[in-house]
Order: structure tokens, then sequence, then C-alpha cells
């Protein structure tokens, strides 16, 4: 763990670099849009917003069973006037179907051109106003304070290792954070970074399409001399088989085809 985090810390370095390059492109997100940032929950659905740059990112998620659940998202940006956020009008919709273990098997994209409005009403709750299909008629959302993790999830928690690659999930506030650290030798290695919420229905850990892939390259004394962002729309589920084993289901480019990650026990072992 620590060595990940080392990784990470050292990324973290080079990027802030970076950062104060482009600093006068980047727009601060204003001090009375703040609350919307956050996970919000509604009757079999979440939703995500994030700030990016110059506006929100809004990222939902609705069950309608064990086996089916949509998928939106938008981009918006703040409205001052009346406080509430606009989305550009190219959101998108997906339809997801998932097999008894958790992992999609088909997704269908039903349309990139949705639009949407989100507001606040009198008690604070977060309105969908859904201008393609009114999607989120009837809903009201509720600001997601720092849950425990559900009991049944924690057999996700922990250190998994499978040959030359690294696995981390840790629970922090709303969800799990998931970090993939792959050795492809001893002078480059990928990591790949999720943020994923733990799905009762279906016994998955089921990440938001922000998932990230970088990759870096290290000199004679193991320390980052590059790395590239390759994605940042990555999307994955994970789910333990019945062998107790740790399955990484990579939608974006199917990277843990065929991996089988062990738990790391305390006295550092594999279970």
């Amino acid at each position: 763990m620590k060595k990940l985090f080392a990784i990470l810390l050292t990324l973290a370095a080079l990027l802030g670099l970076a950062a104060f390059a482009c600093a006068e492109e980047e727009t601060a997100m204003p001090e009375e849009a703040a609350v919307f940032e956050g996970i919000w929950e509604a009757e079999r659905a979440t939703a995500e917003l994030i700030w990016e740059e110059e506006g929100f990112r809004v990222y939902i998620v609705g069950r309608s069973s064990v086996t089916e659940a949509t998928e939106w998202s938008y981009s918006c940006y703040w409205h001052a006037e009346d406080n509430s956020l606009v989305s550009m009008p190219f959101g998108m919709r997906t339809d997801l179907v998932y097999d008894e273990e958790g992992e999609v098997v088909s997704s269908e994209e039903i349309y990139d051109d949705g639009e949407a409005v989100f507001t606040l009403n009198e008690d604070g709750d977060l309105i969908w106003k859904d201008e393609k299909e009114d999607a989120g008629a009837g809903m009201v959302f509720v600001k997601s304070d720092a849950v425990p993790m559900p009991e049944e999830a924690a057999a996700f928690e922990g250190e998994w290792v499978c040959g030359r690659a690294q696995l981390e999930m840790y629970w922090e506030e709303e969800g799990f954070k998931i970090q993939i650290t792959w050795g492809g030798s001893a002078w480059e290695s990928a990591v790949w970074s999720y943020s994923g919420y733990y799905d009762a229905g279906t016994g998955a850990v089921v990440c938001v399409p922000f998932g990230s892939r970088t990759n870096f390259v290290y000199g004679e004394d193991g320390e980052v001399v590059s790395f590239e962002d390759i994605y940042d729309d990555g999307e994955a589920t994970f789910t333990i088989d019945e062998d107790g084993h740790l399955l990484w289901n990579d939608a974006k480019e199917d990277a843990g085809a065929g991996m089988h990650f062990e738990k790391v026990v305390p006295d550092g072992t594999e279970g």
C-alpha cells in the first residue's frame, strides 16, 4: 500500500507543476454552487455531481431491476440567477444489462442529445428536470453524508494481487476508492484509479465513468521520470467469484480479462 501511495504522491507533485502552469485556464467553483457537489440518493437512483474545471459533471444511475440499469451523464454550467445547473445539449443515456455476477453483458446508447436542469427545493434536496424524456419526474435526491460501509461489502476491502498486478480497495465516505498498479517491467507500470459504489442488488462494486489510467516510466533509482494520462473516462465493475477471487471487469479496454485477484491477508500472504 505504501509503495502505491508513494507513486501517487509523485504523480501529484508532477501534476501540481502542470496545474500551476495552466492555472489561468481553470475556473474555481463559485462558492454558492458548492451546495450541488457531492453524492445524492433517491429511491433506486444515485446522482454524483463533480466540479471539473469550468462546470459540473453529473452522473446518474437508476436501477430498474437486479439485472438492468440506466445511466445518464451531463455536462452542466452553473446559472447564478436562479442557482441552478443547466446542461449542455448532449446529455447521454445508456441502458445496461448485467449477468448474475454483476458484470455488464450488454449496453445500448439510447441518445446523446439529452438536456436537463438541476435545482434545489426548499428543503435543500436535488430536483432533476429531464428535458428529454422526463425521467426525473417525482424524484427527490437527498444529499448523502458519510455512510458506513455495508456489512456485505466488507469482503471487497483490502489489498489484492494477481501476478504483477496489485489492487487496493478502500471505503471512503460514500463508496470505494480503487487503485490498480500493473508493472509491465522494472521501468514501466500502468495505474488505474476508480471511484465505486456497492450495489446491493448485484453484490458488485460499480464504478462511475471517470476512471483513469496513467502510464509511468521510471529511472534507475525507481523515481518517476515521465508519465502519460491515457484516459479519464474508464468504467469498471468488480465482483467476487465463488472461490473468493476478485474479478475486474474493465469496460473501457478489457484490461482485467482473465485476471483473478487473491486477497492479501494481514501476515502478507495471499488468501
